[in-house]
């Protein structure tokens, strides 16, 4: 069930949620959701997507932010579903960047393994812009 996006963020907000995790606080889920929706809607100015991250680095996230943190990211794009595919399944992202031999080593590692990998690539225009 897709969650409710949150009210729209304003520069007091961010600068909350910056000081809130600099002084070691934990975000709440709708905080998480707040600054994912933020960064990728372009309504959190770079300076403070760059004081954020500096305090998230300083203090971490626990172990529920980062689970927050990760499914706010992977539903923020399109989801493909692989529920018919019984067997495990492993996703491997790639940008295509020069020297990312990854891919060329881990999908034979993968189908020799009987793992599902579907290959996705960061190669669309839009993505490079």
């Amino acid at each position: 069930m897709p969650k409710s996006k949150p009210e729209k963020a304003t520069i007091s907000t961010f600068t909350y949620l910056i000081e809130k995790k600099r002084e070691g606080n934990e975000y709440s889920d709708l905080e998480i959701r707040t600054i994912v929706d933020a960064i990728l809607d372009e309504e959190m100015p770079e300076y403070q997507q760059a004081a954020w991250i500096m305090s998230t680095f300083f203090q971490g996230m626990s172990a529920q932010e980062i689970a927050n943190f990760t499914e706010e990211m992977m539903l923020s794009g399109e989801v493909i579903e692989m529920m018919d595919v019984s067997r495990p399944k492993i996703e491997k992202y790639s940008t295509g960047g020069v020297g990312d031999k990854t891919t060329l080593v881990l999908g034979p590692l993968a189908a020799a393994s009987g793992v599902a990998m579907p290959m996705m690539n960061g190669d669309d225009e839009e993505f490079l812009t």
